[in-house]
């Protein structure tokens, strides 16, 4: 088979352009390896793509029992695949699984026949993402942020960082406070008309902070986390993440400008 396959007379004699092998495999005899490394010779010998090799085997049996596919100039293998299993599932009752799928190589450009077409904002249609943007509700936007410190932090250290750094912004009259321990760590939280923080402390060397804040006090929020930042013993950011709030899929106008 090898030498077969080897001269590229046989192959454009013997294989078509587009074509598509499918062996069944049963068992774990001579002739069952025969049939799995043809299917493997054939795509070794083609080797670019398009081209993709299957192997399904159906579950719940004793032997080695599946299917093996083959297939070239298939723009559409894994549609194709998806609903030929399905059918043999819908037929037989048996349970098939993909347990590979292998896909030929890139065929290799010269820098003379590599035209690469290169798209522009104006190729797309813009009025989905338009009506989408439209659509939204911007309610406001969240931070939330990882700091450690060393160990021998106490709690009421971070409560007073937390009550101080909401008192620097807003009325005491207007914000409700909670804290209560969990384990040896902490959670407290304040909710205010602006906002509201969750402070939350594993009783060692971290401290999670989530912060909202209302749309129309949005750009307080720097000043926010680098106030309770400095009153915070010893700390050192680890990771900040930041995104907006509010109903449908919201996107903040930085990220799309």
């Amino acid at each position: 088979a090898s030498s077969i396959w080897s001269s590229q007379r046989n192959l454009e004699n013997l294989l078509a352009k587009n074509f598509t092998f499918i062996v069944a495999i049963h068992g774990s005899d001579e002739s069952q390896h025969q049939r799995h490394n043809f299917l493997d010779r054939i795509r070794k010998v083609v080797k670019f793509d398009p081209l993709h090799a299957a192997e399904i085997t159906v579950s719940g049996m004793d032997e080695l029992a599946g299917i093996g596919i083959l297939a070239r100039e298939d723009e559409m293998f894994f549609s194709h695949l998806r609903t030929a299993v399905a059918n043999i599932e819908n037929r037989t009752g048996l349970t098939m699984t993909t347990r590979r799928i292998t896909g030929g190589l890139w065929r290799y450009l010269d820098k003379d026949a590599y035209r690469p077409k290169v798209f522009s904002s104006n190729d797309y249609d813009p009025q989905p993402a338009k009506d989408q943007f439209r659509s939204q509700i911007f309610y406001g936007r969240q931070v939330v942020a990882q700091y450690s410190f060393e160990e021998g932090v106490k709690s009421a250290v971070l409560i007073t960082a937390l009550d101080q750094t909401v008192g620097s912004i807003t009325k005491r009259a207007n914000t409700h406070t909670l804290s209560f321990a969990i384990g040896d760590g902490l959670v407290a939280s304040s909710v205010f008309e602006k906002g509201s923080i969750v402070l939350v402390w594993d009783g060692a060397k971290r401290t999670d902070i989530n912060l909202f804040l209302y749309r129309k006090y949005e750009f307080q929020m720097n000043r926010i986390m680098t106030t309770l930042a400095e009153k915070l013993p010893r700390a050192t950011l680890s990771l900040r993440d930041e995104q907006p709030r509010g109903v449908s899929v919201v996107t903040l106008m930085e990220d799309v400008i």
